[in-house]
C-alpha cells in the first residue's frame, strides 16, 4: 500500500518503537516534502507497555521544512508534482533513513556468512527465536550470524542493502504473507559481485520455507533457522531447545464408548405399547400421505 501509495513507511515493532519512529516520522514528513505512514499491526496496537521516554535513545533529528510540494493536483503541475515525488523527494526519505540509521545491523560476528533480515515485528520474532535456541551473542558469533533489522521497509536504499550485506553467503529474509523485502532484497543485490545468495519465503530449491498462512511464529524462525545453520553445528542446548519447539504429530487416543440402547421418550405411549415378546415379528411401517 505505502509503494503504491509512494510515501515513506516506518515499521515499529514494539510500543517503545512508536514513540521513537512516530518522531522519526515527523521528521522525515519535514526533510522531504512527503506524507509517511506508520505500520502498526495488531500484535503492537493491541499491546500494553510502560515507556520511560527519557531514557530512549532517540537521537530525532530536527530538519528544516522542505520546500513545498506544488498544490495543484490536476494538469501539467500534477505530471510535476508526482515525477518530483517519485524522484527527488523519495531520495530525500532514502538519504534521511541512512543518516538516522533506520536501517541497520543488530548483531553481526566478525566472521559473518548468514544473515537474518527483519522489520517491525518480525524482527521481535526472530530475536524470541534465537532466545527460544539458546543463541546468545556469544553463540551466535562463533555461528557466524548477523541480524539486519529495517526500522524502514519503504522506500528501501539498494545501497544500504548491499552494504548491510556484504560478505555474507546467504541472507534468510523473515516477514508475514507477501515477499515484499525479500524481493526489493534479490532486486538491489541482482549482477552485483559477490552477492549473497537470498532465501525465505522457498529455500534454494524452491521448496517452502517460512509459512505464508498467518503470521509468522517464533518457532518457525527457529526451525528454518536450525536447518540454514545446519543441525549439526547447532549447540547442544539449541538442539534439545529446536526440539522443545517443534510440535509433535497429534496422538491417537483410543476412548471407549459407551453402549447406549435406544428408548423412548419417557411418556411416550410407544414405551407400553411395542413391548413384546421374544417370539414375537415386530416391525415398523411408514406410510406416505398426500
Amino acid at each position: 500500500m505505502a509503494q503504491s501509495l509512494n510515501l515513506p513507511l516506518l515499521a515499529p515493532g514494539s510500543v517503545a518503537e512508536i514513540v521513537e519512529l512516530g518522531l522519526h516520522a515527523v521528521a522525515m514528513s519535514r526533510a522531504c516534502g512527503l506524507w509517511t505512514g506508520i505500520k502498526i499491526v495488531a500484535d503492537v496496537a493491541d499491546a500494553a507497555a510502560t515507556v520511560d521516554v527519557d531514557a530512549l535513545d532517540l537521537g530525532v533529528p530536527m530538519p528544516g521544512r522542505a520546500e513545498e510540494p506544488p498544490r495543484v493536483l490536476v494538469g501539467a503541475t500534477a505530471l510535476d508534482a508526482e515525477h518530483d515525488a517519485l524522484t527527488r523527494r523519495l531520495d530525500l526519505a532514502r538519504a534521511y533513513a541512512r543518516a538516522a540509521g533506520l536501517n541497520r545491523v543488530a548483531f553481526s560476528s566478525r566472521n559473518a556468512r548468514l544473515g537474518v533480515l527483519a522489520s517491525g515485528t518480525t524482527a521481535a520474532v526472530v530475536q524470541r527465536a534465537l532466545d527460544d535456541l539458546g543463541l546468545d551473542e556469544a553463540a551466535m558469533e562463533a555461528l557466524g550470524l548477523r541480524i539486519i533489522t529495517l526500522a524502514m521497509p519503504f522506500p528501501v536504499d539498494a545501497g544500504t542493502l548491499a552494504e548491510l550485506t556484504e560478505g555474507l553467503d546467504e541472507v534468510l529474509v523473515v516477514e508475514d504473507k507477501v515477499a515484499f523485502l525479500e524481493d526489493h532484497l534479490k532486486a538491489a543485490l541482482y549482477g552485483r559481485p559477490g552477492a549473497p545468495r537470498v532465501v525465505g519465503r522457498h529455500d534454494p530449491d524452491g521448496r517452502p520455507l517460512l509459512p505464508t498462512r498467518s503470521s509468522v511464529g517464533s518457532e518457525d524462525v527457529a526451525r528454518v533457522l536450525a536447518a540454514r545453520i545446519g543441525p549439526d553445528r547447532l549447540p547442544r542446548t539449541a538442539a534439545a531447545a529446536l526440539e522443545a519447539v517443534t510440535p509433535k504429530p497429534p496422538s491417537r487416543i483410543a476412548i471407549p464408548l459407551a453402549a447406549r440402547t435406544p428408548f423412548f421418550c419417557s411418556g411416550c405411549p410407544h414405551n407400553t405399547s411395542t413391548r413384546t415378546g421374544d417370539d414375537t415379528l415386530v416391525a415398523s411401517v411408514s406410510a406416505a400421505t398426500r
